[in-house]
């Protein structure tokens, strides 16, 4: 699923397309990681909506070292 995943955003980055929305992205614009297999997106909004599950599982386990520090 993955490596489909990549090849899905390689080449919607290749034609500057968000994989989001579909949104036309500028040659020079967008957002992203800066890794071209992560993708690029129209705004950052748009980016967190296609890593959301990632980015909550990544802010939980902070969250969850942090209270192991408190104590």
């Amino acid at each position: 699923m993955a490596e489909v995943d990549e090849k899905y955003l390689r080449e919607l980055y290749d034609k500057n397309i968000c994989p989001t929305c579909g949104t036309t992205i500028p040659e020079n614009g967008g957002y992203g990681s800066g890794r071209i297999a992560d993708g690029r997106f129209c705004s950052l909004e748009c980016y967190g909506k296609y890593r959301e599950a990632a980015i909550r599982k990544r802010a939980e386990a902070r969250l969850a070292q942090a209270r192991r520090k408190q104590n």
